[in-house]
């Protein structure tokens, strides 16, 4: 017979340290906020009649406001800056893909603010901006786009001048 020394738990018949105890604790957690917390709340929004709509009289258009895509200029540098980037686009994409698969707009409205240092940013910076929205936001290429630049985006906030 082993010995384990510190407290032991018993859950479902099974003897479980309190180290074993704590990792199934947060991974279960992390698991519910980072994948299931998205599925169960899509749950509580209201049924909208969209799967018999005609299109001819009827359009559907999904707002999307103030997205920011994280830059790279103001972010922690490496390693936290390239897992907070990944971490904010899968959130962003994972969001807007259920309220996409929800709505089944007819048009998307960007309403500004699609990353958060355009103003500031280099052209090979814009670039890669500009791509990883396109990866982010990309749930269906059929939908029309509207995409209204804000003041992150081209400037016009405070000594943030306005670019074109």
């Amino acid at each position: 017979m082993t010995r384990v020394s510190g407290p032991v738990f018993f859950l479902c018949g099974q003897r479980w340290s309190v180290n074993g105890l704590t990792a199934v604790i947060v991974f279960l957690t992390i698991f519910s906020n980072e994948f299931l917390v998205y599925i169960i709340q899509s749950f509580r929004w209201p049924n909208l009649p969209v799967g018999s709509r005609d299109s001819s009289e009827t359009q559907v258009i999904l707002l999307v406001a103030d997205p920011q895509i994280q830059g790279y200029q103001d972010e922690p540098g490496f390693p936290v800056g390239i897992i907070s980037r990944w971490d904010i686009d899968r959130y962003l994409s994972q969001t807007f893909s259920l309220a996409h698969a929800y709505a089944k707009p007819d048009v998307v409205v960007f309403l500004g603010d699609l990353m958060d240092e355009g103003s500031k940013a280099t052209k090979d910076e814009y670039k890669s901006y500009y791509y990883r929205f396109l990866s982010v936001f990309g749930a269906s290429e059929k939908d029309k786009r509207v995409y209204i630049a804000g003041d992150n985006d081209i400037g016009g906030e405070l000594r943030d001048m306005r670019k074109e």
